[in-house]
């Protein structure tokens, strides 16, 4: 058969597809016109909105993976859809949200472009774009630079170690049918 339209779900990795850097300039025009333009809520929505599609399609695929028999065995012990969700599926998803969670922190975290393009008071501006700075036209403190490149990882490296039990199993969730 043939289909006119796509779905949403046909659509979704084209989305993903979609480099950031080619919609900095209509954002930044859509950003200036909300009154959104130099502050950090602008920023946040911008970020939300290129790592939410990503989640999604990462946690959706996840779900795909679970047996419905699972589903339906708890239907048939008597359990209500509230409790499928948090005694049963919660659980599993703790692997694929901690495994999500970590790479969208990490790329909010190390984000540079918009943070340069939409903010322009010095108090706002994010570690990526302080350390950018720090660079001069014709000498760069390196040391500095480095000590300043540690500290902005710690705070990464502190929520890894946290979540990192649950992102291993988000790893290898999969890996191995049968």
């Amino acid at each position: 058969t043939t289909r006119d339209t796509l779905s949403l779900h046909d659509a979704l990795p084209i989305w993903l597809m979609l480099a950031p850097q080619s919609s900095v300039i209509s954002l930044y025009r859509m950003a200036r016109e909300m009154h959104l333009y130099d502050t950090l809520t602008g920023l946040i929505l911008i970020n939300a909105a290129f790592r939410i599609p990503f989640s999604t399609f990462l946690i959706m695929t996840f779900y795909k993976g679970i047996s419905k028999s699972l589903y339906e065995s708890a239907i048939i012990d008597g359990a209500k859809t509230r409790q499928i969700f948090w005694k049963i599926m919660m659980p599993l998803s703790k692997p694929i949200i901690a495994s999500s969670a970590i790479v969208c922190v990490r790329a909010i975290w190390n984000e540079l472009m918009f943070a340069n393009v939409m903010l322009t008071s010095s108090a706002k501006k994010t570690i990526p774009v302080g350390l950018v700075n720090m660079q001069g036209m014709t000498t760069t403190n390196w040391t500095v630079l480095m000590a300043g490149m540690v500290i902005a990882s710690v705070p990464l490296i502190v929520i890894f170690l946290v979540l990192q039990k649950q992102f291993i199993r988000g790893l290898t969730a999969g890996s191995v049918k049968g």
